[in-house]
């Protein structure tokens, strides 16, 4: 009994593990496709070939392409996430939202985040089709920032006579800007302007003078 309940479920967890691994390589082909030549022009087919699969295996995964760039964008907001947490790790307020400066103009994270940036460009669009996930993608980074300035307020480290929300589309946008700039020009040199971006970003959430002589130190 116990042979045969095993036998039976081991090809199962097998085909399940399989199916998992074959929806991570599309994923990571579709970011890298979307960081080259954009989502429009990118096909489910293209992502199948060039992930090692058939044609349609990736048709049969999503479905259609609409459900692979929805899938590709939580992707994104996972890697973002975890970008974030292994430079974060367990910073609150202040610290937290330095990090996540840094995580955006990263080098590191070019792959992410050049498809971010272009998925961005793409949903101005009205009718785009990733215009709804980016603007999940938007609105979930920047609650997350504004929870954490509201973190750094009830400690006393960022002023709270402000608009945390208001500040938090700002940051984003700031460090984001940053970013396109040098997508579009490598010449800039994003490890020299880092500390300067986390000064910035400290000076316009009203951190007092003391507090920001130790930022970048």
């Amino acid at each position: 009994m116990s042979n045969a309940t095993s036998d039976s479920v081991r090809p199962r967890s097998t085909q399940a593990a399989r199916s998992e691994a074959a929806v991570k390589s599309f994923l990571e082909v579709a970011l890298r496709l979307v960081g080259e030549k954009g989502s429009a022009r990118m096909t489910l087919s293209e992502v199948g070939t060039e992930a090692g699969y058939s044609r349609g295996n990736p048709g049969r995964h999503f479905g259609t392409k609409t459900v692979l760039i929805q899938e590709l964008a939580r992707y994104l907001r996972l890697n973002a996430q975890e970008s974030t947490e292994r430079v974060a790790k367990t910073a609150r307020g202040l610290d937290y939202i330095l990090a996540v400066a840094r995580v955006y103009i990263s080098e590191e994270n070019l792959m992410w985040v050049r498809a971010l940036h272009i998925m961005q460009a793409e949903a101005i669009m009205p009718d785009a089709d990733v215009r709804e996930q980016m603007q999940e993608f938007n609105a979930i980074t920047i609650e997350s920032i504004e929870h954490h300035i509201r973190l750094g307020m009830e400690v006393g480290e960022i002023p709270s006579d402000q608009d945390a929300h208001a500040l938090a589309v700002i940051m984003v946008g700031l460090v984001r800007g940053v970013m396109v700039q040098w997508l579009v020009d490598d010449s800039i040199p994003l490890d020299q302007i880092g500390d300067t971006i986390e000064t910035s970003v400290a000076r316009m959430l009203g951190v007092p003078d003391d507090r920001l002589k130790t930022i970048g130190a």
